[in-house]
């Protein structure tokens, strides 16, 4: 005596391929098909409801990629930006152009003219936004304005980054949505 096992579909594609061949099946047998009229009406909902959900992944996983190269690109230009302003604004303090206190204003150590850690985005949006609004105040106490970069273009590529980091982080919700949304109907899919 042998027993059948019923192979469920471990993917959502073969789901969706499972759930497409069992319709056409179901379409070719017409009126003579075994499945009782709510089965099919099962499969048929479930048919169409699982491809526009499939179909929904991949448009939410294209919206993240463009979405995280557009971030991506952000935090190459704030970093290099944060970058040069730190170094050219130490290569003034050797110069005796600004005074090595004013490091303060940017909440970086006086005595240390190394540029901070930028490599996790924490950290580069942090010393970029303590160097927008530190600048304005070592301005305002006698301080020479920056030039190469300016601040402006510190602040530019930082509004530009805080822009695409939203944009990415409200793509990865939707993705993860998408996907979840998915994941809800595998139960009636393996039905």
């Amino acid at each position: 005596m042998s027993s059948e096992v019923r192979q469920l579909p471990e993917s959502n594609v073969s789901r969706l391929k499972a759930l497409s061949a069992a319709k056409a099946k179901n379409d070719l047998l017409g009126a003579g098909s075994f499945l009782t009229t709510n089965t099919q009406n099962r499969l048929n909902t479930i048919t169409a409801d699982y491809g526009i959900k499939y179909h929904a992944i991949s448009l939410a996983k294209n919206t993240l990629a463009v979405a995280t190269a557009e971030k991506t690109a952000t935090v190459t230009a704030l970093r290099t930006l944060v970058s040069h302003f730190i170094q050219v604004f130490n290569l003034g303090v050797v110069r005796q152009v600004f005074n090595a206190t004013d490091r303060t204003f940017y909440h970086l150590d006086i005595s240390n003219p190394a540029v901070p850690p930028l490599t996790n985005e924490a950290d580069l949006a942090l010393v970029a936004n303590n160097l927008v609004t530190g600048d304005p105040d070592r301005i305002a106490a006698g301080g020479v304005p920056m030039a190469m970069p300016p601040i402006a273009d510190v602040a530019n590529a930082l509004t530009n980054y805080n822009k695409a980091a939203e944009t990415h982080t409200t793509a990865t919700d939707a993705y993860d949505a998408a996907l979840e949304a998915q994941d809800a109907l595998n139960p009636e899919a393996d039905k």
